[in-house]
């Protein structure tokens, strides 16, 4: 008798421990909220800034982030969209001003940036151009300024030197930082 309600305690608590709870969670800047099970987060997640709108929302698959994502500005408008694959950058991105207009967009493959990656000011002249293999910058084959105008794109060569960073927000010819590379990766 004893070995029989065991039995119907250890059934009803595997019934318990696999189903899925949804939570909301409370941290600084933001709130996330979605399905645990087993102590790890599945099926689709919500992120949203403090006054509530939208940040990023998503699938995670055993803790991992999968499929399409897609993160907000904090006026609303989609700041960026791609997918992923078991928690790693997979496919195209695409990235988005404020204003909606396309910010940048390339390739990823197994978390790692791939081929050519597209840059664009605001009003959707484009800034610069870089290729990337195995995740790590190998060049930078073009660099223009909001009027047009070429701009020292630094000395990247078979991943080696600097790479300089523009402001590109307010249309202006300012060095945000210069980057210093070794073997495609910042230093």
């Amino acid at each position: 008798m004893v070995l029989k309600q065991f039995g119907i305690l250890l059934i009803a608590f595997l019934l318990v421990s696999c189903h899925s709870q949804k939570i909301q969670i409370q941290k600084e800047g933001y709130t996330e909220s979605g399905k645990i099970k087993d102590n790890k987060k599945v099926g689709k997640w919500k992120y949203s800034y403090e006054n509530g709108k939208l940040y990023q929302v998503g699938r995670f698959n055993n803790n991992l982030e999968t499929g399409s994502w897609k993160v907000f500005h904090s006026n609303g408008s989609l700041r960026q969209i791609g997918k992923f694959k078991n928690g790693k950058i997979n496919g195209l991105w695409k990235f988005y001003h404020e204003n909606g207009t396309l910010y940048g967009l390339g390739r990823a493959e197994d978390g790692n940036f791939k081929g050519v990656w597209q840059w664009f000011f605001p009003n959707g002249q484009i800034h610069t151009i870089r290729n990337y293999e195995n995740g790590k910058l190998v060049s930078v084959d073009f660099a223009k300024n909001f009027k047009g105008q070429d701009i020292d794109k630094g000395t990247i060569e078979n991943g080696k030197g600097t790479l300089i960073i523009y402001e590109t927000q307010i249309l202006k010819d300012s060095i945000l930082e210069v980057l210093n590379y070794k073997d495609g990766q910042i230093k």
